[in-house]
């Protein structure tokens, strides 16, 4: 049965995939970091004089400062320059992890070669399989596993005023910058992730139908089946609205215009 919520703008989009949010399992690989970062690699045919990144720094004009085995460079974004190296610019990473965090199952057997945490508890950690990050109880990787083709062996980290994470590998420089678009699922048992209309009441509630039959609400890394007493199961979404009284709006493809009001079987109109 639907509950109440607040009155919302009506929203429709096709092709929208939701889903409910992976958990953490430590005895199975992490999900992708490409889930929530674009990644962006620099390579020798980029200017970078050697593959091999061992050292990467941002200094305070905000040029970010590499060193290879025989080689040290200033790099703006597009170029990178020959330069000495500054005073100072030596990164002091140990590969230590906080003894709060657990060494999942599945690194067993592979270990950190550099580590980075900040203040708000998230710990970078890069081995020579690849990159991962621990956060909030969960890790996530970024591995050939995860479709990545260029070499992941991670040798130092830094992370640039705009907080976007930098990693110099064997594979040259890599930039992890945050999407800003995130994917859900919906998680439901057919797998359809066709999505034919979408209410947003609140940041952390919504309702999206889903072509073939299908409506899921909650937040959207949480999203549920919704069974509403009379509704066609089968039907074909297109239209959602919520109104001032609470009544909840439903336009179908070739089903009609149904009305859904707490406690009660949905009407067709």
């Amino acid at each position: 049965m639907i509950g109440r919520f607040m009155r919302a703008q009506l929203l429709t989009a096709a092709g929208l995939a939701l889903a409910v949010g992976l958990q953490a399992d430590e005895t199975v690989p992490a999900p992708s970091l490409l889930n929530d970062y674009v990644v962006r690699q620099w390579t020798m045919e980029d200017g970078l004089p050697e593959a091999l990144v061992t050292s990467v720094k941002q200094s305070a004009d905000g040029y970010l400062w590499c060193s290879t085995p025989r080689h040290r460079v200033r790099f703006d974004g597009v170029r990178f320059v020959a330069a000495a190296w500054p005073a100072g610019m030596a990164t002091n990473i140990t590969a230590v992890l906080p003894a709060s965090v657990a060494w999942p199952e599945f690194l067993q057997g592979d270990s950190p070669t550099v580590v980075l945490t900040n203040l708000a508890g998230t710990v970078w950690v890069g081995t020579a399989r690849g990159l991962y990050r621990y956060q909030a109880g969960q890790w996530q990787s970024l591995t050939a596993r995860d479709g990545v083709v260029y070499p992941v062996d991670v040798r130092c980290l830094a992370v640039d005023r705009e907080g976007n994470l930098w990693a110099g590998t064997s594979g040259g420089l890599i930039r992890l910058r945050r999407s800003l678009v995130q994917v859900f699922r919906t998680g439901l048992p057919w797998g359809s992730e066709v999505v034919t209309a979408l209410l947003a009441e609140t940041p952390t509630n919504f309702f999206a139908a889903v072509a073939g039959g299908g409506l899921v609400a909650g937040p959207p890394e949480k999203l549920e089946l919704q069974h509403v007493a009379g509704l066609p199961e089968t039907a074909t979404i297109s239209t959602i609205l919520r109104t001032r009284d609470g009544t909840l709006w439903v336009g179908t493809q070739g089903a009609g215009l149904w009305r859904c009001r707490s406690g009660q079987r949905a009407e067709s109109i």
